[in-house]
């Protein structure tokens, strides 16, 4: 019997990447931009980007049409240009999967100059500024920004948690939001209200997720995250002696096709 569909969307997120990339990472060359495939990584600097469309490998009925990013070096990570097409149906795990481009380690990549692994309760600061322009039906992608956290510095197998703010929610993932443990409206030092829910699943065993409580896109938005980690830890939904080890934004196709640029992804952390 074919499951509803927000029963499906109980593994959104970028969460659930094959465990190990097939294919060797890219690094600089002398060409002065670079396309990757799906599943094929890019290491610059302190930043990597992969297409990650992850939901194939749970059920190979999810099929991937075409999945790249086009990485311009000189100027990587800005300027960073991605394109999906995926079936016009929804995926059978809710998302198809998670393009992105990340700083520090995220899931499994690690770029070439290290981002040092804090405990959540050492960090000093940590923000996030993505600028992201979109191109397609809004109602069939995410935009998702997040991290996720590990008993073990930079071991992703040690994950606990996994942090996202929905920079774009669709309907869709609205009804999943709403399913979840409403935790509370989160205020941040910029001003912006965010609602805040949690689900039991996703890659990490607990998906925490921040979306603009006015139902807003906020492809431009400076993200304390910072401040939303004490929060969490104030409340009790999340253990600070475990570690931060890199952040992503990027987009979770729902289906069709579509485009996005990261225009600039600038992160603040000490």
């Amino acid at each position: 019997m074919k499951k509803p569909f927000i029963a499906l969307l109980l593994l959104l997120g970028a969460a659930t990447a094959p465990p190990s990339s097939p294919k060797g990472a890219h690094s600089p060359s002398p060409r002065s931009e670079v396309t990757i495939q799906s599943d094929q990584p890019y290491v610059q600097d302190r930043y990597a980007a992969m297409p990650g469309p992850w939901s194939r490998y749970l059920d190979p009925s999810n099929k991937v049409l075409s999945d790249s990013i086009l990485i311009r070096k000189a100027s990587f990570p800005r300027n960073t240009f991605m394109r999906w097409e995926f079936p016009d149906h929804p995926a059978t795990t809710g998302v198809y999967g998670y393009n992105y481009v990340a700083y520090g380690q995220y899931w499994n990549l690690k770029p070439p100059v290290t981002v040092e692994p804090r405990r959540l309760k050492d960090i000093k600061a940590l923000t996030f500024q993505p600028s992201v322009r979109t191109a397609g039906d809004d109602a069939d992608f995410n935009v998702l920004a997040e991290f996720f956290t590990t008993r073990k510095a930079g071991d992703i197998d040690s994950r606990t948690a996994e942090i996202g703010w929905l920079l774009h929610a669709p309907p869709a993932t609205w009804t999943y939001i709403r399913s979840g443990k409403q935790i509370g409206t989160y205020k941040d030092r910029y001003g912006a209200r965010w609602l805040v829910a949690s689900h039991k699943d996703g890659a990490a065993g607990l998906y925490i997720k921040f979306v603009p409580k006015d139902g807003s896109t906020r492809l431009h938005a400076r993200v304390d995250a910072l401040g939303s980690i004490r929060w969490l830890a104030a409340k009790g939904e999340i253990d600070p002696s475990f570690y931060f080890n890199g952040v992503a934004v990027g987009v979770e196709p729902l289906k069709g096709g579509g485009s996005a640029t990261i225009d600039r992804f600038d992160v603040a952390y000490r």
